[in-house]
């Protein structure tokens, strides 16, 4: 697929941590939020909302970058669950308010304290297949165009153009 990079997310240093509590998910991002670990993520938030959970609050302190991938990903959880972002720069912030969805995730702007590295645990990790990594990137992009109708103009021929190699592989 030509639309974006394959690269798995255990070759290039970064990972996800959560730690449970009383009905809520706490997550630490290190390193990046992309498009690499945007799959394994979004399937383990699935996984506890079949639980019951529906608070997830995710720490970027730790986190050098976050990308549309991660933060459509993002916007689908926060259409039924509540979602807050904790410990984010300006970077952050600018990106969701960019993309226009911090109406439907919280940021909060003061510093919030997380456990320690040792309560959390690390997010299994399982390789995807080319297609369903582009069809989640896909779905993302297309939840965020859908929300805020700017995004159109950042993201509609990269749609088309996933969309469109989606096809190709499926026939």
């Amino acid at each position: 697929m030509a639309a974006y990079d394959a690269t798995p997310a255990s070759t290039i240093g970064q990972y996800l941590a959560a730690c449970l509590e009383d009905k809520q998910v706490l997550f630490r991002v290190v390193g990046r939020a992309t498009l690499h670990n945007s799959r394994f993520f979004q399937d383990f938030v699935e996984s506890l909302m079949q639980q019951h959970y529906s608070k997830f609050i995710i720490d970027l302190g730790q986190c050098n970058s976050i990308d549309s991938t991660f933060i459509g990903v993002l916007l689908g959880i926060a259409t039924s669950c509540y979602v807050a972002v904790i410990n984010s720069d300006e970077r952050h912030q600018r990106s969701l308010k960019t993309l226009g969805v911090h109406d439907m995730v919280c940021i909060v702007p003061q510093p919030f304290n997380l456990p320690a590295n040792e309560a959390m645990m690390p997010l299994p990790q399982k390789p995807y297949g080319i297609k369903e990594k582009a069809a989640m990137i896909l779905k993302a992009h297309e939840l965020l165009i859908e929300h805020c109708s700017t995004n159109q103009a950042r993201f509609g021929d990269f749609v088309k153009q996933l969309r469109e190699e989606l096809n190709q592989i499926a026939s």
